[in-house]
């Protein structure tokens, strides 16, 4: 084969290898466009439905679940509705080329609120797990994360309660992130530096990803759930 059947049977690999794994978009983009990118989760006690305008297919979050990430144009508006036990709410989002959008539907007076957590990610050094702590909890104020250990009130433990400390002060509605060692890890949630949920194990962190940690409201008491952050398939 000549040089330029090698190109065009290489050009024609690539294109083929690209369709089979493009990302499956929850609103349209294109490659002419600068992207952004938007995750829904659902921290409410019923079924959450996500019902994007044009012909876009809705999508239905059951409780405590966090949706992967999807692809959206960073140059109009992000439209559409979310929808959970008869109330319905109008979404309108401007997203900035590059930007992480965490829509957090939380339990609210008229049914349901909106928690709309912002990021631009920076990059990491490869050989760290990047860990984000998300305050979704609006009844939380000052939330935090530590590893999961012995506590105690004393005095004589308060510094390695402090050393064990991943995040702190994180108000309701904001995101916090850094970067930690691939270890297995177990943490705990804290509000205004209080220890308040049970442990929660993130298991084997890997080098390179990108992982979220999330303190939600479930049945009056703060809970965490956590969530490998990923693109939908």
């Amino acid at each position: 084969m000549n040089r330029t059947g090698k190109l065009l049977l290489a050009l024609a690999t690539l294109m083929s290898f690209a369709a089979t794994h493009a990302d499956t978009a929850l609103y349209p983009t294109g490659p002419s466009r600068d992207s952004a990118f938007i995750r829904f989760v659902n921290a409410l006690d019923t079924p959450l439905e996500v019902l994007p305008e044009g012909e876009q297919a809705p999508k239905t979050l059951a409780p405590s679940v966090i949706s992967a990430f999807s692809t959206v144009p960073a140059d109009k508006p992000v439209t559409g509705a979310l929808s959970s036990a008869g109330v319905s709410v109008p979404v309108k989002l401007e997203l900035s080329p590059g930007e992480f959008v965490t829509l957090v539907v939380v339990p609210g007076d008229k049914g349901f609120e909106l928690l709309t957590v912002r990021e631009q990610p920076k990059d990491f050094n490869g050989l760290q797990a990047s860990v984000a702590f998300i305050n979704a909890d609006p009844d939380c104020p000052l939330g935090g994360l530590q590893r999961a250990g012995q506590h105690s009130g004393d005095d004589s433990k308060r510094k390695d309660h402090q050393d064990r400390q991943i995040f702190h002060d994180v108000n309701p509605g904001l995101l916090d992130r850094r970067e930690v060692n691939p270890v297995e890890l177990s943490v705990r949630g804290l509000c205004s530096d209080t220890l308040l949920t049970e442990p929660l194990s993130l298991g084997l962190l890997e080098q390179g990803e990108r992982y979220t940690v999330l303190i939600l409201s479930q049945n009056g008491k703060p809970t965490l759930v956590s969530v490998k952050d990923v693109f939908a398939q």
